[in-house]
């Protein structure tokens, strides 16, 4: 079984490549699946402070 490390590094490797490309579906497939591993993350981690949902990476000022 996966420890919740594992799903904190997945969740970040996520955010980063949303930050890092310009296909704004994808961005949001990334986002939404850094959300899930930091979710699991912390139901297998009580001690990790609950999720909220980070700024839209693709949500750039004009």
């Amino acid at each position: 079984m996966r420890d919740a490390n594992y799903f904190l590094e997945q969740a970040e490797r996520c955010f980063r490549l949303a930050r890092s490309i310009t296909d704004r579906e994808t961005m949001g497939k990334l986002e939404a699946m850094g959300v899930e591993f930091m979710s699991r993350a912390v139901e297998l981690d009580g001690n990790l402070a609950p999720v909220t949902v980070p700024a839209k990476v693709g949500a750039r000022s004009a």
